[in-house]
């Protein structure tokens, strides 16, 4: 039994723009797999007679069919893979919906890369299928490139709509490095199978400020955040500092860090980021519980361009306000290295309260031992200040 035990067959949908490699994954997950079924649609519409003469209507045809095989086979304890690109809401529900009449459950990862990349991806996309030219055929037909833009954009916003969909970044040429965090991500599903909703939803994004935007990331945020982040006086400070862009694009989708990134918009250009990472506190056994998800570590970054206007200052007043207002936080905090200036002098700014220096405890990349500072502040300290 493919199936770990003691829990439900599964449906794992592998979403994706076209040439992602989502059928190479599927391939490969069920042959390293016994006895799940990769139900790959694209495949059984080939079985259909004038395929090649009514490509779309082949695909009407043989949808139903596929819907009553995944039934019947996730009904007898087996799980399917089904790799498909499913934009519309409500066709994926038609799916989510067989599961959940078969007793089983719907697993949902998105395999993404900017939007750039998959329609040059979709372009030299090689292979023996043989329905590989009419989707071509097609998507020329329908717009082309501006269409597979469109498709992108689409499923970045199924993704934000859905948080039960979990991202998975997939670039060109590692194969492997994208199945392994496929891989990681069913796992995880596994441990923690209700993962329905998060802390950040109960905010009312995007949160707007007098001059600003902030909102939480996306894929489609990666090249936005490259431009600035790639610059050496934005890498002079920060944790990681990658030199090329598909490096950049690989730590940016990462599962971990794109939940805990917000993205700040001037006129509806990305000028910033911000990092929202809601940490439980320290305590005794006997009252952990309480202090589970109570406080946060920030942290910030503005494009050099648009400095010195007070934009950074205004977007963490506001990431501030989120974490005690609507969070209901009882503690934010941040760090610097203490020769970060400019960083030190925001969180004085904000009130917050210098709590911790370090003597040459923090390894820069340049290869000096620095010093390094912590900063606090408390939700009550806070109102006073906003009272005051």
């Amino acid at each position: 039994m493919p199936t770990v035990a003691g829990t439900l067959a599964r449906l794992i949908h592998l979403n994706g723009p076209p040439g992602i490699g989502k059928s190479t994954l599927a391939q490969r997950y069920a042959a390293e797999h016994p006895g799940v079924l990769n139900c790959d649609v694209d495949v059984l519409r080939t079985l259909i007679g004038g395929w090649r003469e009514d490509f779309n209507r082949a695909g009407t045809l043989i949808r139903p069919a596929a819907l009553a095989m995944i039934g019947a086979y996730l009904a007898s304890g087996h799980d399917v893979v089904f790799p498909q690109m499913l934009v519309d809401p409500d066709e994926l529900a038609r799916f989510e919906a067989a599961a959940a009449e078969a007793g089983a459950d719907f697993v949902e990862v998105m395999l993404m890369d900017t939007e750039v990349a998959s329609v040059e991806r979709f372009h030299r996309r090689t292979g023996a299928d043989p329905w590989h030219d009419h989707v071509r055929a097609i998507v020329t037909e329908l717009g082309g490139d501006e269409l597979l833009l469109r498709t992108h954009q689409g499923l970045v916003a199924l993704a934000a709509e859905r948080p039960t969909i979990t991202v998975v970044p997939s670039l060109a040429g590692e194969e492997d490095r994208t199945y392994d965090a496929v891989l990681a991500a069913l796992a995880d599903r596994t441990l923690r199978p209700d993962t329905k909703g998060s802390t950040l939803d109960r905010v009312a994004w995007p949160v707007r400020t007098e001059r600003l935007a902030i909102r939480p990331a996306v894929e489609g945020d990666a090249d936005a955040t490259w431009r600035f982040r790639r610059l050496p006086e934005v890498g002079e400070w920060i944790t990681r500092a990658p030199t090329n862009r598909d490096d950049y694009v690989a730590q940016f989708l990462d599962l971990g860090r794109l939940a805990k990134t917000l993205v700040v918009e001037l006129d509806g250009v990305v000028i910033g980021d911000l990092m929202l990472k809601i940490e439980d506190a320290w305590s005794q056994a006997e009252v952990a519980d309480r202090a589970q998800g109570v406080q946060a570590e920030l942290g910030w970054v503005l494009d050099p361009a648009h400095g010195g206007k007070g934009y950074a200052t205004e977007a963490v007043q506001a990431l501030v306000r989120i974490c005690f207002e609507e969070l209901g936080l009882r503690r934010v905090s941040a760090n610097c290295f203490a020769d970060n200036t400019a960083s030190r002098r925001m969180m004085e700014r904000l009130g917050m309260r210098l709590e911790l220096r370090t003597k040459q405890d923090s390894l820069h990349r340049s290869g000096r031992w620095l010093d390094g500072l912590g900063y606090a502040l408390l939700a009550g300290e806070w109102r006073a200040r906003q009272q005051a």
